[in-house]
């Protein structure tokens, strides 16, 4: 049973969504996750409350890292994930798998892999854009990341 961390951001309740379905996958194939706000100070009401804020613990904690960006979000809520990361030996933060996505185009999405890539985080080879991006199929997107090991994750999504 893979522990899967699902971050993202939320200002629309449609990226809520999407990351519930993503940790509803997970939980469906067995999967731990934890459900984290990136910012949680600026979130409008949203359909559930008490995601907590991250933790070291929680980075600690996972073998997936799942990240929820949307459109015109700074990316400088990444800051606190990638400070806590760099705290960890190397050889730990390369054990890990990384799943983006990104709910409207993201303009910085190339930044964002780049720095991920250069945290040490192995990428997913999945989908990441929000064409084909609905609460079914992040709904698989989960069952697979929690079905998988987490050195051989590859992702197909068929909307």
């Amino acid at each position: 049973m893979p522990n899967i961390l699902i971050t993202f951001q939320a200002t629309q309740e449609s990226t809520e969504q999407l990351a519930l379905a993503l940790g509803l996958g997970a939980v469906q194939s067995g999967g731990n996750i934890r459900l984290r706000l990136l910012s949680p100070a600026d979130t409008p009401a949203l359909m559930h409350s008490g995601y907590g804020r991250l933790k070291a613990a929680d980075l600690e904690w996972a073998q997936v890292v799942t990240l929820g960006m949307e459109a015109g979000q700074p990316v400088s809520d990444l800051d606190a994930i990638f400070a806590v990361l760099s705290q960890f030996p190397a050889a730990a933060v390369a054990e890990k798998v990384c799943y983006i996505y990104s709910v409207g185009a993201h303009p910085h999405l190339a930044a964002i892999r780049a720095r991920i890539a250069a945290s040490g985080l192995r990428m997913a080879d999945a989908p990441t854009d929000e064409a084909g991006l609905t609460a079914a199929a992040m709904e698989r997107i989960g069952n697979t990341l929690a079905a998988s090991k987490s050195e051989d994750i590859t992702i197909t999504c068929k909307t």
